[in-house]
């Protein structure tokens, strides 16, 4: 039987939860065919106690591969220590599915390619080894997977990958969490809620936009809305933005806590932070799918997106599209969604039916489709 190798670094990552990578992974490996067709192995570069306890681990065995002496970047692991391994070197197929793969190793391999915001004109670009390694991943794997038809086009578009060698898998959002209920007021009350609010989630990269958000809420908050804006995420703006500087300034004008800021939530505080919210809003110019507005719609929660990429591709129709730019469109978009229950109600019906459209099952089906193709040594 041929055998499928896995690189699952990012499962011994913190924080585990909550990482859009961490997710998919999990949710594929979860979702084995009963019957698989090749044998499944998992690499990584820790010892497999330093995995997430929850990681879908108990069908698959584990290989741990140490880093080389006094070589502990994970691109030299990825590209040196590797494809030294023994049990590497026996796969017929290897699948990376965080946007780099070995690029010497004379195996099939299989890459996962999110987006390429990071290596994309008028984006702020990445550390040179990512873009270079990454390009080169595309255009050396036999499959690349995606998640958009716009991150597609962008790969064949400015990295040049045939299209025939480009798979757009759709990525789903996790059912919602029936508890979330029963635990509101007592979440709510511990993160220092006490206020309907506006809820932003994902890590604040430029792209995102949030300095836009916060002027947008200020001017909804000016014009009688009462709410709170939450902001769930690491500050990683490039070239720095004190995102925490200006939540502050709107607390001090309103003499009280009306912004918060939460770097991190586990995964049972986000679901009462997404089904308590008003409105949630994710004002990117670039994603490759765009997980957090999905799994919004799946709790019923009013959307504001960006209209573009493939922001458009799956909340059109299901989310008020704005440009992303535009602090007068986002206040227009809340401010009609805060004081109109029957425009919310209206984006709360149809994005529950947008987010039934997409499956974990749908997601891993196609997945495991690409990954068990025919074997072959590159």
């Amino acid at each position: 039987m041929p055998q499928l190798g896995i690189d699952i670094r990012v499962l011994a990552r913190a924080p585990h939860h909550g990482l859009g990578v961490w997710r998919y992974v999990c949710r594929v490996l979860e979702r084995l065919p009963d019957d698989p067709a090749w044998t499944v192995e998992l690499f990584g570069d820790r010892p497999a106690s330093a995995l997430a306890d929850a990681a879908p681990l108990g069908r698959f065995r584990y290989h741990h591969v140490p880093h080389l002496p006094r070589l502990t970047s994970e691109a030299v692991w990825e590209q040196l220590a590797l494809p030294r391994c023994g049990a590497f070197r026996r796969l017929d197929g290897f699948w990376s599915p965080n946007y780099s793969t070995p690029l010497a190793a004379r195996v099939r391999r299989v890459v996962t390619i999110h987006d390429i915001s990071f290596d994309r004109p008028g984006m702020p670009r990445g550390p040179w080894r990512m873009r270079a390694i990454s390009r080169r991943s595309a255009r050396a794997a036999s499959m690349v997977l995606t998640d958009s038809q716009f991150s597609a086009d962008d790969l064949h578009g400015l990295w040049g990958v045939p299209r025939e060698r480009i798979a757009v898998v759709p990525l789903a959002a996790d059912p919602p969490d029936p508890t979330w209920p029963t635990r509101a007021a007592s979440t709510l009350a511990r993160l220092g809620i006490d206020r309907p609010f506006v809820l932003h989630v994902g890590t604040i990269y430029s792209r995102r936009h949030v300095p836009v958000l916060i002027d947008a809420y200020r001017r909804v908050a000016e014009a009688g809305a009462d709410v709170d804006l939450v902001v769930v995420g690491r500050n990683r703006t490039d070239p720095h933005v004190p995102i925490e500087g200006e939540l502050a300034a709107i607390n001090g004008r309103a003499g009280r806590v009306a912004a918060h800021h939460l770097p991190f939530v586990s995964d049972a505080d986000l679901a009462v932070l997404m089904g308590s919210a008003r409105a949630f809003a994710y004002l990117s110019s670039l994603e490759g799918f765009g997980l957090p507005p999905l799994e919004a719609m799946a709790y019923g929660t009013p959307v504001v997106a960006t209209d573009g990429g493939s922001m458009r591709e799956f909340t059109v129709g299901s989310a008020w599209l704005v440009d992303p730019t535009s602090a007068s469109q986002v206040a227009e978009a809340l401010g009609t969604i805060l004081s109109r229950p029957d425009e919310a109600d209206r984006l709360r019906r149809q994005g529950l039916a947008r987010a039934a459209d997409y499956s974990w099952e749908r997601c891993a089906a196609e997945t495991w489709a690409v990954l068990t193709g025919p074997p072959s040594r590159a």
